[in-house]
C-alpha cells in the first residue's frame, strides 16, 4: 500500500464556517492470490497550531472511488461494510482507527488505486495559522 505522504488543504478564513475537501490516493498491490481480502484503517492526531485547536471530529472521509492500475488486470475491491460520510477520529493522542476502505473475499486483487475524498469543516471561529495533524493508515488482510 502506498497511502499518501501528504494531506493538504488550503482555506482562507472569511469569518464564515467553511468545509474544504482536497482528493487522497491511496495505491494498493495485492499479489498473494490468497482472495482474503484486506481492509484499510485510518486515525488522527487533532489539527493543531500553536494552542489552537480544530475539532475532533472536524475530518471528514466523503466518498471512495476505486479503478485498476493501468496495465493491470484487478478484481477491484468490494467496499463492503463501509459507509460514507464517516468521520476520521482525532484526539491529541491518535485514537483507536476505523476501516475506510474493504475489499471482501474474492475481490482487491492485483493493482488498483483508490481515491478519497477528505473534507475539513473549519468553524467560522477558526483563528489563522498552519495546522498539522498525524494521520495512520493501516492495511490488514481480510475484510
Amino acid at each position: 500500500m502506498v497511502a499518501p505522504t501528504v494531506v493538504g488543504f488550503a482555506a482562507t478564513l472569511n469569518g464564515s464556517a467553511q468545509v474544504v475537501s482536497s482528493p487522497q490516493a491511496i495505491d494498493l498491490l495485492d499479489k498473494t492470490g490468497s482472495g482474503l481480502g484486506w481492509n484499510i484503517t485510518l486515525t488522527s492526531t487533532t489539527f493543531t497550531s500553536g494552542g489552537n485547536l480544530m475539532s475532533n471530529t472536524a475530518t471528514t472521509d466523503t466518498a471512495a472511488v476505486g479503478v485498476c492500475d493501468s496495465t493491470i488486470i484487478c478484481a477491484l475491491g468490494t467496499n463492503t461494510g463501509v459507509t460514507y460520510p464517516l468521520v476520521v477520529p482525532a484526539a491529541v493522542t491518535a485514537p483507536t482507527a476505523i476501516k475506510i476502505q474493504t475489499a471482501a473475499a474474492g475481490t482487491g486483487l492485483a493493482g488498483q488505486t483508490w481515491t478519497h475524498t477528505m473534507a475539513l469543516a473549519i468553524p467560522a471561529s477558526a483563528r489563522s495559522g498552519t495546522y498539522t495533524s498525524t494521520w495512520t493508515y493501516t492495511l490488514a488482510s481480510g475484510p
